[in-house]
């Protein structure tokens, strides 16, 4: 992937890869909740805002939108992360890194009703941030992105050069991320500068974004 003039501040990189289940229940055994099955939980990967009144109006906002659609909020993980050789500009920029961990309601019937039903919780609370940080004074509550949000895979991804993934994350080095796929990219651009939102710019599927298209 691409560089700039600083050799440390990349386009982006990521990877996607299956929800790793024995993960997820060793951090459920730690914060005492009670995870359900496969398939009927979910997680989302949130980059959540540095400004402390936006990233808590963010949070609400979305775990109302998870309720009010009838789902459960089982709890949040804060994200483990090693800003350990990142360039300067990534670091004033990188977002606060958690995942909120739902649960399936009694209104989805199966998974893919579960999926279906994800999908505009995700839509609903990120679609008007716009409008509401200017209604309520909060400029940094656009930063509020969801990478991912589903009940089969994850996103991890940063303003990151491809070699720096695995280090800044260390779930991806642990013995109880296992995965039957990972699709990966490391994103170049001609006509945008790099962001944290940006890169891995997929939630499902990989695609050539510019020209070829």
């Amino acid at each position: 992937g691409a560089v700039g003039a600083d050799a440390l501040l990349g386009d982006g990189a990521g990877i996607l890869i299956q929800i790793p289940d024995a993960l997820f229940r060793d951090w459920a055994a730690g914060a005492k909740v009670t995870l359900p099955a496969p398939g009927d939980y979910a997680v989302a990967m949130c980059f959540l805002p540095q400004d402390d009144r936006a990233r808590d109006f963010g949070v609400k906002n979305f775990e109302s939108f998870c309720i009010k659609e009838g789902q459960h909020v089982i709890g949040w993980r804060d994200v483990p992360t090693n800003a350990a050789g990142l360039g300067k500009a990534v670091i004033e920029q990188m977002p606060v890194i958690r995942q909120l961990i739902i649960g399936r309601g009694d209104n989805c019937a199966d998974q893919d009703a579960f999926e279906r039903k994800l999908l505009a919780i995700r839509k609903q609370a990120q679609n008007p941030l716009v409008a509401l940080a200017e209604k309520h004074n909060l400029p940094d509550l656009p930063r509020f992105y969801m990478p991912s949000l589903s009940t089969r895979t994850i996103v991890y991804k940063g303003l990151l050069r491809a070699t720096q993934v695995t280090a800044y994350y260390p779930d991806l080095a642990d013995r109880d991320v296992e995965s039957a796929l990972a699709l990966v990219h490391s994103r170049f651009s001609t006509n945008t500068m790099g962001t944290w939102d940006l890169a891995h710019p997929f939630h499902m599927i990989a695609h050539n974004g510019e020209i070829n298209t």
